[in-house]
Formats: C-alpha cells, sequence, structure tokens
C-alpha cells in the first residue's frame, strides 16, 4: 500500500501589497489526518514523517501572491526530490494538500 504526500501551506504579506512571505511543510503518512469543524486533526502523529519545510521571504508582494507562492514552491521541492521522496517513503498513491486560503483553492481546483 502506497502512502500519502501530505503538504501545508500559507503566505501572507503586511499590507497588500508589502513584504510578504510563503511557508510550506511536506509530510509523508499514511491516513494520518483528517480535518474536522474546519480544524486539523492528528490521527497518529507517529505516523507522519516529516520531508521537508521551508520559509522565504518574497520581497514586496501582495497576498494573494504569497499564497499561491507557498503551493508552488512546494511543489517545486516535490518535483525535484521525487526519487529520493519516494525512496525514502515508499510509493506515493495520494498528495493531500492543506492551504488557508479559500481563492487558491478555488482557483488550483477550477472552481
Amino acid at each position: 500500500m502506497g502512502k500519502q504526500l501530505i503538504i501545508f501551506g500559507d503566505g501572507g504579506s503586511r499590507g497588500n501589497p508589502g513584504p510578504a512571505a510563503s511557508g510550506y511543510a511536506i509530510y509523508s503518512g499514511e491516513n494520518s489526518l483528517f480535518v474536522e469543524n474546519g480544524k486539523f486533526n492528528l490521527l497518529e502523529l507517529d505516523n507522519l514523517q516529516e520531508i521537508y519545510k521551508k520559509g522565504v521571504s518574497l520581497g514586496i508582494g501582495t497576498n494573494n501572491e504569497a499564497e499561491w507562492s507557498a503551493l508552488i514552491l512546494a511543489f517545486e521541492f516535490a518535483l525535484e526530490n521525487v526519487e529520493k521522496i519516494v525512496l525514502k517513503n515508499g510509493e506515493i498513491t495520494k498528495i493531500n494538500i492543506y492551504l488557508d486560503s479559500k481563492l487558491v483553492v478555488e482557483q488550483f481546483s477550477g472552481h
């Protein structure tokens, strides 16, 4: 059975536009996460394995640019390191992405 890749991303700016930053964290796991009443709950923290996390200063930007950058940076890292991720964690059969930007979620999912 394969594992899931779990990506958390967030970004923001002080002012809009203003100084902006993005961050992301990538984990692997097996059905370790669920959402209840808009909050993330870890079912089995021991089964989550951190793969990578990073925060990046973006200079001057908008909040939406920072939110999108978090997702793009996470995907770029995952694509550049896919062989290492699979070798370490086993076959990845599902990717779960968790963002707090409704706009980015709707744009990304085509809604």
